[in-house]
């Protein structure tokens, strides 16, 4: 410190951080800067008035302040001979103030300086004298105050400053502090107002400074603040309301001693008015002061129980929830969840301080005692119940402790202003429905109601002592119970408890008294409330007991007027009133419903059957159904609560005949669930023990029909067991109630629709109308059943957060299992059981979970109570293995819950097997252990696990049951299997599937006799199953996995059951064979069995009549349907593994197809498809079957086969050559022509001749047995399937099979069908592939069987000459060295004919043969040929100008070859010179005229032959031929010499001419008249 004095030199200021340092220091060392304070003033003090910088003005008003609280705090702990005290630094004081005055520090514009100077000046003023300070107190109070309205400045130092200034002033009690109360009370009152607010940590103790404030204020002015303040309490701003409330409830807590008792008086009575505040604040500021009132025995005098109404009040205020309405805007619900946090802040506050008021003042017992007993029993305190009946409790123990309300031999303590019986009426009501009475504690209830016994009535407390205690152990004991059981029990407790309490009083102007309180009270409960249900059957109780029939006439008239048309519940507390009455009074009761029925009922329905019914209100109508129902609601509880002996003759004569009409027309779901329970209540009256009733003699019953009786001999007595005749009429009444509607005015029962509560009380007035006598048959039971199941199973699963749903669910449950044992209680059969399952095995199969575990819950219920209870084992013991058969698949749900529960269904139906079986007990959990491990595998979430815990089970299964119901019969154990594999629930399948796996594998023998059936069924599931892949469906899979093992066992059996399916297939059986096709024993078994089916029968059918008139004239064959089956099923088990080969590895797969062609099936197969498909040649599909195209099928079939049993190298070539291009092409009207085939065959046999050579010899064995079919198609195909291998064939492997195909092909030479023995003859001609050795071998027989085809007698088209002559064209172009001369002739002369056929082909063939026998001639043939060649030289030259160019061709060829053949070397020149060209056109007429020239010249003698023979073709069929011989027999006419024109006919030749000039056509005419110009010389 000495080093920082030295740094202070006088009359220079010193810099602002050595300032701050020495500040700094006093706060942190007080006791030892103490000694320094002298020596800093002298430097520092005169040099204030030199500090202009604001910032120097912080660092020195700091260091004065802080300099100050030093003086300060070292004074307050020095001893008295310290040489520093207040005085001792006055004069520095004095002039430190006077400079910082002086130079307007606190009113500077820098706020930080204008603060640190308030704070300065205020701790001066501390340490002045009462002179110094009473002359600077008065301007700096002012200077202070100012300060408060600059609202940027922070208050806090201010207010200190202020408070140190009223300190002084106080303590030396200047009157300064009295001239300046106004404008310090306005100024600080007006800061509390505006700072009441919520407060942070800074403002609270800004706050704190001005209550403090306040506070000196009120030490020596507390009346003039108290008037002040109630001034100000008739301002109307929420914020001085609030801040009067706050400034009073200090000066209460802060200067209580100052405040004189007309002061407390003004401050109890002078805020009355703020009781009533709307201001949530307001009321929470004044819930403070009461606390600050009654800490300080405010609320003693008089007045202060408004405040304790105020805060009851308070405790009482319900808190809406936001939810409760929808707000769009964000800000407004915002705000409304605020306001709903201070209400509830609030009401807990009001509720603590009711507690702690008669906790822990004094005196208040005789506040609260017994005043708060008031707010019980007047309307809107009902939240209030809480927070004042723990208070009442508190007080009443206070006063047993004190022994204030204990019995004595005086008069036991009454309470004051409260009547007894409303506080009993009231107290148990309130019991009854403590949830809707928040903070409402039932052991609170009980234990001052226990305490208040001796008040009422000295006779209660022995009884209330014993039964409240035994309440009070219930309600510890009920945790954890059901809600609703518990609630009914509790009420009927507190019944038990009134109904005790009257006995015990046995005075009926109390029974008076109650029932007035009770009825008085109804207005305090809310409409359709527990609580006023149950007050109304409280009300019941007590008027049970009353004796005066007239004061009974009359409330039972003033319940029904008030509450006839009122909410549901209270309508039933007016049912349940009656009955408690008529257990009694039951005349009265039943003249009052008579009464009520024609009152409300009769009138308005009456009124309702005129024209105006139509416009009357819903409101009437929904008054007319309540009544009805209320009514009849009545007549149940009547029945109920009626005596005994009175049952059986009020019930039919009386009661019934009332409540059918009831019944009728009711719409609400409340009235229809009152009309239930009215039935309900009924049937229950029925469903007790008989009593016995001793007449002496007399019968006092009423009509015979509404009681059985029976008599007993001797006693005189009559036993009466009353039955229901009307229990059919009132069941179909109940399922016409079956409907899920709200409709009318009713409140909703619960949170959930009125429907669902209705529905459930339909269900157990079922159940207890099925347990009367006599049993209902089926059709009753199942009318009644089918909705009740329907309601159950089809309500929405528990929606989240909705207890009350929950619990209706649940109930669901419970009652509908009730019926299900109640109707099997009746009758416990098989029958009976499987009837009950049969009602809801729907819902086993729903998509719905939770419909799903109903059902089975319903299972195990039945199954259970079933098992445990006696049954008759009779025959029909395959009912239970039909329900095994439905329950398995449950357990394989994916819900774990039900694979359970279903798994102990599994277990009580085999119990049941084998007790039905005769098997001691002992026995029967034998081989039950797996179910154990089952069960531990059906828990698990992995399906492979669950899926061997099924396989497990479905081992035990097929042990227990016996063989008969495993076999497939209607109703079997199997049979209901099958259906279950249609289940939605996706797993529930699978696992029928897989017991039905093991059951085919293990058990295939029992199938043997109905292999048709379970294929048809399998096809049948398998079309109704969703169609999905494979991989991701388990039950179809599984399914073809069935149909595979019943396929391997039974191999033929299925094929045959399959093939008689209608074409075509369903896709259920095409998937079928394919899958099964995919198995290699299976697929060659199958294609084996099938190949001979179909070569067993016809490939097709010969056209009927109807056929080829409504089809196509050309249809002349029908393709079998059997075949065409059997094919479709080849092509599928074909493709199957051809798909199958085509997947597997490439090394691999080459294998496979040399494996499969080295079988022999390989060449079966494809030699039987080969003839297949020629078969189908111009075949049509049958009528019902068109489109199936046998052609195409044919060719699919046999490609599928070429893709199994050849390799890929094979069909690759097959596909380039466009071998099944008939697949894109369409074919005739006659279908595919056998010409096509043969090309398709030339392709197939070209292909395998060149990659597969060694496989020719089988494959021509294997086609060999088909040659001599009986079918011409067939035939015709093994010939095509000869002609092609001879031309295909390589030398080597042919020399093997000619001699069977050439003794083949003869042999079908004498075939009946044209087709084949053209065929043999194309065949045949084909020997000209084969080895010069084979063609000179068979040559001859070639030649003969040729020569002898073309003049085949049977061949109208010519087409076996065309192919004789082409066959023999090619023959004599590959032999140039054959020698025919013995058949030359014989030749010429078949072959001259054809020249003038129609058939172009044949024209032109036989002109080429007849050219290429020019190359053939001998020596000894030479000259026979020249007259062949005489003869058909005009011929063959007119038809070089025929109209078919083919012709033309073959006619130059022909006169080429001719020409050398006959001696004349001009005309042979000639002809080859003219014709050798096939594109040169020759021109007719000059061709004709040179050769006519060089004829006469070379033949003169035949001149007139050749004229005379074109003369011969004027007539020919063709114009073209008529022209040439117009012109060439003018020309030969022209060029004949003098002499040769003598010797011809000249006449002949005129006619000619004239006829021809007649001819149609005009080219004729024309070249005729340009011949016969040539005539001109004759």
């Amino acid at each position: 410190m000495q080093e920082m004095i030295k740094n202070l030199r006088p009359g220079d200021l010193p810099s602002e951080g050595v300032v701050e340092t020495i500040a700094a220091l006093f706060t942190k060392n007080v006791l030892g800067m103490a000694a320094y304070i002298g020596q800093i003033f002298k430097i520092i003090v005169p040099l204030c008035g030199l500090v202009k910088a604001n910032t120097t003005r912080v660092a020195f008003a700091k260091l004065f302040g802080n300099c100050c609280e030093a003086i300060l705090e070292y004074t307050a702990v020095s001893n008295e001979e310290s040489t520093i005290t207040r005085e001792t630094f006055s004069v520095e004081l004095s002039e430190i103030y006077q400079s910082i005055n002086k130079s307007t520090w606190i009113t500077s514009r820098d706020l930080e300086v204008s603060k640190l100077t308030a704070r300065t000046l205020g701790k001066i003023c501390r340490l002045f004298d009462k002179q110094n300070l009473e002359e600077v107190a008065g301007r700096l109070i002012s200077l202070l105050l100012s300060l408060f309205k600059r609202h940027n400045l922070d208050l806090i130092l201010i207010t200190k400053s202020l408070g140190d200034v009223l300190i002084s002033l106080s303590a030396y009690k200047s009157d300064v502090l009295t001239d300046s109360k106004e404008a310090v009370a306005a100024i600080l009152h007006n800061e509390i107002c505006n700072s009441g607010g919520e407060l942070t940590a800074e403002t609270a103790k800004s706050f704190n400074e001005l209550l403090r404030c306040f506070g000196i204020l009120s030490e020596r002015n507390a009346t003039f603040l108290v008037h002040f303040i109630l001034n100000k309490a008739t301002f109307r701003d929420e914020r001085i309301r609030s801040g009067n409330l706050i400034a009073l409830r200090h000066l209460i807590n802060a200067s209580d001693e100052f405040l004189t008792s007309t002061d407390k008086e003004l401050i109890l009575k002078g805020f009355h008015k703020h009781l009533g505040e709307v201001s949530i604040k307001v009321r929470h500021d004044m819930t403070k002061f009461i606390t600050a009132m009654a800490t300080h025995d405010y609320l003693q005098s008089d007045g202060g129980r408004e405040y304790v109404k105020f805060v009851v009040c308070e405790c009482s205020t319900k808190i809406p929830s936001i939810e409760d309405s929808v707000h769009n805007n964000a800000t407004v619900a915002v705000q409304l969840e605020e306001w709903e946090k201070q209400r509830k802040k609030q009401r807990e506050m009001c509720s603590e301080l009711l507690h702690l008021m008669a906790t822990t003042i004094e005196k208040t017992d005789e506040l609260f005692w017994p005043y708060l007993f008031e707010f019980l029993l007047k309307p809107n305190f009902e939240n209030a119940f809480g927070p004042v009946v723990r208070v009442l409790h508190h007080i009443s123990n206070v006063k047993l402790e004190k022994g204030e309300i204990e019995d004595s031999e005086e008069a036991a303590p009454k309470l004051e202003n409260v009547s007894a019986t409303d506080l009993i009426a009231r107290f148990i009501v309130v019991l009854s429905d403590l949830k809707r009475f928040p903070d409402c504690a039932c052991d609170t209830f009980l234990k001052l109601l226990r305490n208040l016994a001796i008040c009422f009535d000295r006779k209660l407390v022995g009884l209330w002592h014993e039964r409240i205690t035994e309440m009070l152990e219930f309600c510890r004991n009920s945790n954890g119970q059901d809600k609703r059981m518990m609630r009914v029990s509790w009420e009927e407790k507190l019944l038990a408890f009134l109904s005790e309490t009257l006995e015990r009083m046995e005075n009926q102007e109390w029974f008076c008294k109650m029932s007035t309180s009770i009825s008085s009270q109804f207005s305090l409960y809310p409409t359709n409330s527990q609580s006023k249900n149950f007050s109304l059957r409280c009300y019941g109780v007590i008027l049970s007991q009353i004796q005066d029939k007239d004061r009974i006439q009359h409330d039972l008239n003033l319940a029904v007027d008030q509450f006839i048309h009122s909410s549901a519940r209270e309508r039933q507390g007016l049912a349940m009133l009656m009955g408690y009455v008529a257990s009694k009074h039951l005349d009265q009761v039943l003249s009052e419903l008579q009464n009520t029925v024609a009152v409300y009922v009769t009138t308005k329905e009456s009124s309702f059957s005129n024209f105006f019914s139509v416009f009357k209100s819903e409101k009437t109508l929904n008054e007319l159904e309540n009544a009805k129902s209320t009514v009849a609601l009545s007549l149940g509880h009547l029945t109920y609560h009626m005596p005994r002996e009175m049952l059986g003759i009020k019930l039919e004569s009386e009661i019934i005949r009332m409540l059918l009409p009831l019944l009728r027309g009711l719409r609400s779901a409340n009235s229809k669930s009152h009309a239930a329970e009215a039935i309900d209540l009924i049937g229950q009256a029925l469903n007790n023990d008989h009593v016995s009733l001793c007449t002496g003699g007399k019968m006092l019953v009423g009509p015979v029909d509404s009681a059985i009786m029976n008599r007993s001999a001797g006693d005189g007595c009559v036993e009466i067991s009353p039955s229901l005749t009307a229990r059919d009429e009132l069941l179909a009444r109940l399922v016409k109630y079956f409907k899920n509607d709200a409709t009318g005015d009713d409140t909703p029962i619960t949170k959930v629709p009125a429907f669902l509560t209705k529905n459930i009380k339909i269900l157990r007035a079922c159940t207890t109308l099925s347990e009367l006598e006599p049993t209902l048959n089926d059709g009753d039971m199942r009318k009644m059943l089918k909705p009740c199941l329907n309601y159950v199973m089809t309500c929405d699963a528990a929606r989240k957060g909705e207890i009350s749903y929950e619990e209706i669910l649940v109930t669901n449950a419970r009652e509908l299992n009730h019926l299900l044992v109640a109707i099997l209680k009746k009758k416990n059969t098989l029958q009976n059981l499987e009837f009950i399952f049969q009602q809801f095995e729907d819902y086993l199969k729903s998509e719905h979970s939770y419909q799903r575990l109903r059902a089975i819950q319903c299972c195990e219920n039945i199954f259970s109570h079933f098992l445990n209870h006696p049954f008759k084992t009779d025959s029909k013991t395959a009912i239970v293995s039909l329900l095994l058969a439905k329950i398995i698949p449950a357990c394989g749900d994916n819900v774990d819950d039900i694979r359970l529960k279903s798994l102990m269904c599994v277990q009580r139906l085999l119990e049941i097997q084998i007790k039905c079986s005769g098997v001691s007990k002992e026995s029967t959990l034998e081989g039950f252990g797996i179910l154990t491990e089952v069960a531990d595998k059906l828990t698990s979430h992995e399906s492979d696990v669950v899926y061997d815990g099924i396989r497990n089970l479905s081992k035990l299964v097929c042990v227990r049951l016996p063989l008969d119901v495993l076999q497939y019969n209607p109703g079997s154990f199997t049979c209901a299997l099958m259906d279950a594999l249609l289940w939605k629930q996706q797993t529930s399948a699978n696992t029928a599937c897989l017991v039905l796996i093991h059951i085919f594998e293990t058990r295939s023998a029992l199938f043997e006799r109905k292999v048709e059936q379970i294929v048809s069924c399998i096809f049948s599931k398998m079309d109704l199953l969703p169609y999905e892949k494979l991989s991701s469906n388990f039950t179809r899979n599984g399914i073809l996995k069935l149909f595979v093992i019943l396929f391997r066992h039974y191999t033929h059996q299925v094929l045959d059951a399959i093939l008689v399916k209608s074409l075509p297939f369903s896709n259920a059986a095409s998937e079928c064979l394919l899958h099964a096709g995919a198995d290699d024993n299976l697929m060659l078994e199958s294609v084996d069995y099938l190949v001979d089916s179909l070569d067993s029968i016809s490939p097709y059918e010969e056209a009927s009549i109807s056929t080829k008139l409504f089809k196509s004239s050309a249809v002349k064959r029908v393709a079998s349907k059997r075949a065409l089956t059997i094919c479709t099923a080849l092509e599928s088990l074909l493709v199957a593994y051809a798909s199958k080969i085509e997947y597997e590895q490439k090394g691999r797969r080459s294998d496979e197809q040399s494996k499969m062609m080295n079988i022999p099936l390989a060449y079966k197969v494809i030699s039987s498809l080969i003839v297949r498909l020629g078969s189908m040649c111009e075949a049509k599909s049958p009528h019902n079957l068109n489109k199936v195209n046998p052609y195409r099928q044919a060719v699919d079939l046999l490609r599928a086969s070429f893709l199994v049993f050849f390799d890929t190298q094979v069909n690759k070539n097959l596909d380039n050559l466009q071998t099944w291009s008939c697949l894109d092409v369409e074919a005739t009207s006659s279908g595919y022509d056998f010409n096509y085939f043969c090309e398709t065959l030339h392709l197939i046999l070209m292909t395998l001749c060149k990659n597969e050579p060694d496989k020719s010899e089988k494959m021509v064995s294997c086609v060999n047995k088909y040659v001599s079919s009986k079918f011409e198609l067939q035939r015709a195909t093994v010939v095509a399937f000869f002609a092609m291998v001879v031309q295909e064939t390589l030398e080597g492997q042919l020399d093997l099979l000619l001699e069977i195909i050439i003794n083949s092909l003869l042999t079908r030479l004498a075939d009946n069908s044209p087709i084949v023995r053209k065929l043999c003859l194309q065949g045949l001609a084909n020997i000209v592939y084969a080895p010069s050795h084979q063609i000179d071998r068979y040559g001859a027989v070639v030649i003969d069987a040729l020569v002898s085809g073309m003049e085949d007698a049977d061949d109208p088209q010519m087409a076996i000459a065309l192919q004789a002559m082409n066959g023999l064209c090619d023959f004599l172009n590959k032999a140039p060295n054959t020698n025919i001369d013995a058949q030359l002739v014989n030749i010429c002369l078949r072959v001259r004919p054809c020249f003038e056929k129609e058939n172009v082909a044949i024209r032109s063939m036989a002109f080429r043969l007849f050219g290429m026998l020019a190359n053939f001639t001998t020596s000894n043939t030479n000259s026979k040929f020249k007259d062949q060649i005489d003869t058909s030289f005009i011929q063959i030259v007119l038809h070089l100008f025929d109209s078919n160019q083919q012709v033309v061709k073959a006619c130059k060829s022909a006169l080429c070859r001719l020409g050398a053949s006959m001696d004349n070397q001009a005309l042979s020149e000639y002809l080859y010179d003219k014709l050798n060209s096939d594109s040169e056109v020759v021109d007719c007429n000059k061709f004709m005229n040179e050769l006519s020239t060089i004829v006469i010249g070379g033949y003169p003698g035949k001149a007139d032959i050749f004229i005379q023979r074109c003369i011969g073709f004027f007539t020919a069929q063709w114009p073209e031929l008529r022209s040439a011989a117009a012109l060439f027999s003018g020309h030969m006419l022209h060029n004949l010499d003098e002499d040769m024109r003598e010797t011809i006919n000249k006449d002949q030749i005129g006619d000619a001419f004239t006829q021809l000039m007649k001819d149609s056509d005009s080219s004729v005419r024309a070249d005729a008249a340009r011949s016969i110009c040539l005539l001109y010389c004759y």
